[in-house]
């Protein structure tokens, strides 16, 4: 681990203290933080982390900070990790607004501000914009229903089965063309697989705003890949 040494002053007389080295006090010392750090890292963004899921092993269940003793520095946290962060593996994001940025040209899905049944679901550049924040709402396991935030449309597979197919919005319906199973990649990409067809959501190689996005047999193309941003 990189560390700078640095110099400060303290007390009546400013007398000048230093840290050169990483120090070993409290090395070891069990905090209940743990399972937040090994839920984000390791369940919710797919990145290995070893050390933090081992300290995070050693300790669970996570108790109260006050678990830990008075001077343990227990109290420098809540505690309860393992009862309020505990991320299923098999439910790799949590419910909530989400953008949704393409790794192989950049660009977000967007909902255009369309509003009726049936229209397209496009991709554009970063704008801010509602159209470009969708909720996921988790259906069962791993998979969610994924709405426009700006216009409360779902995206939907509209019934299309083939390679190059459009995927497009409609309202709410319960359908399975409203479902899509979420797998994470690591590093925060995600593969989004629609369960009535099997396709993933793609971006067909186009790269230019306001193109049709597309789904696709599952492959290893960066153009099924997506990272999920908070707005």
């Amino acid at each position: 681990m990189p560390f700078t040494a640095y110099w400060w002053r303290n007390g009546t007389g400013c007398t000048l203290n230093s840290q050169t080295v990483i120090s070993s006090s409290s090395q070891g010392d069990n905090r209940p933080a743990w399972e937040l750090i090994y839920n984000h890292y390791a369940i919710l963004n797919g990145a290995t982390a070893p050390y933090s899921t081992a300290y995070a092993d050693r300790n669970r269940p996570e108790g109260g900070g006050g678990n830990y003793g008075s001077t343990s520095g227990g109290y420098d946290q809540l505690g309860f990790g393992t009862l309020t962060c505990t991320l299923n593996a098999g439910s790799p994001i949590a419910n909530g607004s989400y953008m949704l940025q393409s790794e192989a040209d950049s660009n977000y899905l967007d909902g255009y501000g369309f509003t009726t049944n049936g229209s397209a679901a496009n991709q554009y550049a970063w704008s801010g914009s509602l159209n470009q924040q969708w909720r996921f709402t988790k259906v069962s396991g791993s998979t969610y229903t994924i709405t426009e935030n700006g216009t409360g449309l779902l995206l939907d597979s509209l019934g299309n089965t083939g390679n190059g197919a459009l995927v497009g919005q409609w309202a709410a319906s319960g359908s399975p063309n409203q479902q899509w199973t979420i797998t994470s990649l690591g590093g925060g990409y995600y593969k989004i697989q629609n369960v009535a067809n099997g396709l993933c959501l793609d971006t067909g190689g186009l790269t230019a705003n306001g193109s049709q996005l597309q789904m696709w047999a599952s492959g290893y193309s960066y153009n099924q890949r997506w990272f999920l941003h908070a707005p």
